[in-house]
């Protein structure tokens, strides 16, 4: 069973808030999306194939800046 999931995402300007930063809520986006990915990935191997994936809680750790043009893999 993998259990990473990977993406690599290219920042364009939708993804961008007004300090031309990634905004918050963006990064709140892809962990729902890459989260629900990996479960689709996993699911079928598993006892819970009809359960689904939701996010309750989320803490995000920032280690650096993303800017438009460049990628981002998670």
């Amino acid at each position: 069973m993998k259990h990473v999931h990977i993406k690599e995402i290219l920042i364009t300007k939708e993804h961008l808030d007004q300090m031309n930063h990634v905004n918050n809520v963006q990064y709140v986006h892809w962990v729902e999306e890459m989260a629900k990915e990996h479960w689709d990935i996993l699911r079928h191997n598993t006892n819970y194939v009809d359960d689904f994936w939701f996010l309750a809680d989320h803490h995000i750790h920032y280690k650096k800046q993303v800017y438009e043009g460049e990628t981002f893999l998670r």
